[in-house]
């Protein structure tokens, strides 16, 4: 599943969840810096969930 923001051109913000099994994967990421043309940069926040409960994985 994947919710983002970009519209219909372009880069921009996202929420990306990736399901195994019982848990699964969220990613959160923001873009910055020209999105319009595909965002020179971007950020991301990795969660694993599971149980109900949501743990921090990574960001980068």
């Amino acid at each position: 599943m994947n919710i983002d923001s970009k519209g219909c051109n372009g880069d921009g913000s996202a929420i990306n969840l990736e399901r195994t099994g019982n848990s699964g994967t969220i990613t959160f990421s923001i873009g910055s810096w020209d999105c319009p043309s595909g965002c020179l940069y971007h950020r991301y926040w990795v969660f694993k969930v599971e149980g109900g409960k949501a743990e921090f994985i990574e960001a980068y």
